[in-house]
C-alpha cells in the first residue's frame, strides 16, 4: 500500500492472482481490451500504445456504454461525448429527439437517460457528501455546473452552491477539507522505505515538515471540524 500511494495509483492493486489461460512469463505483462470487452491485444504495456491509441480513436464514448449508434442524428451527437463539457448540451438535444421514429427516437432516449442518470448520480453523491466530505461535496456540485451547462441538471447544482454559500458550518468545513487536501498530496510523496511509510527517514524530511506545518494550521483554525478528525486519521495511519 506505502509504494502505491507513493506512485499514485489510484486503481486496485492484488497480489498472487492468476487469470485462466494466461501463458505469460514475464512482466510487466498488460491486456488491452476494447470497448465490447474483447481482448485484443497482450505484451510489454510500451508496446501496446499504438493499439491503444488507435482503439481510443475508434470507441463510442464511454457514456454510451459501448453502444455503437444507427442513427446519423444520435451518432453525431455522441461524437462530441467524449469530452464531458458537452453533456449539459447533447442531452438537451437528445430530449428533443426522443419522439423521433425508428431508430433515432429509441436511441436518443437511451443515450439521453445514460447522461441524465450521470449527472443525477453527481448531485446525489453531492448532497450524500454535505455532511461528512464538504470538500467533495463542492467538487461533485462544480462538476455538474460545469459538464451540464445548459441543461436543468446544472442549474440545480448551482442553486445549491448558492444556498450552501450562506451555510456557515459547511463553509468552515469546506475550508478545513481543503486544508486536508493538500495534507494527503503532500503525503502522497512520502518515500516508502523498507516496506513501509517511516517518517524520521531523511528522504522524508521535506514533505514530514509540510505536514506538520499543515496540521498545525488545521487544528488552529478548524479543529473541531470533521476534516480535522480526518487528518489526525492520516497522521496515525502513519505512525506520526
Amino acid at each position: 500500500m506505502s509504494l502505491a500511494r507513493e506512485q499514485k495509483i489510484n486503481y486496485t492493486v492484488t497480489q498472487g492472482g492468476n487469470i485462466p489461460g494466461d501463458t505469460s512469463r514475464g512482466i510487466p505483462h498488460a491486456y488491452l481490451f476494447d470497448w465490447t470487452g474483447k481482448c485484443v491485444g497482450e505484451g510489454h504495456p510500451s508496446e501496446l500504445k499504438v493499439k491503444l491509441t488507435e482503439l481510443m480513436s475508434k470507441a463510442p464514448p464511454w457514456i454510451a456504454g459501448g453502444k455503437e449508434f444507427k442513427s446519423a442524428a444520435v451518432n453525431k451527437i455522441a461524437a462530441g461525448l467524449k469530452n464531458p463539457a458537452g453533456f449539459g448540451k447533447a442531452l438537451v438535444k437528445l430530449e428533443k429527439l426522443k419522439g423521433e421514429s425508428g431508430d433515432t427516437g429509441g436511441e436518443a432516449t437511451y443515450l439521453a437517460e445514460r447522461i441524465a442518470n450521470y449527472g443525477q448520480g453527481i448531485l446525489s453523491d453531492a448532497e450524500a457528501n454535505e455532511s461528512e466530505d464538504a470538500f467533495a461535496a463542492m467538487m461533485g456540485y462544480v462538476e455538474a455546473a460545469r459538464n451540464f451547462k445548459g441543461h436543468q441538471i446544472a442549474k440545480k447544482a448551482k442553486a445549491r452552491m448558492k444556498a450552501l454559500k450562506k451555510d456557515k458550518a459547511f463553509q468552515k468545513e469546506l475550508k478545513a477539507g481543503k486544508l486536508l487536501k493538500r495534507m494527503e498530496a503532500v503525503a502522497g510523496t512520502l518515500k516508502s522505505v523498507n516496506g513501509g511509510i517511516n517518517p524520521m527517514h531523511p528522504a522524508n524530511r521535506k514533505p514530514v515538515a509540510q505536514l506538520m506545518g499543515l496540521r498545525k494550521k488545521l487544528k488552529k483554525k478548524y479543529g473541531d471540524t470533521k476534516a480535522a478528525a480526518k487528518a489526525e486519521a492520516l497522521f496515525a495511519s502513519f505512525g506520526f
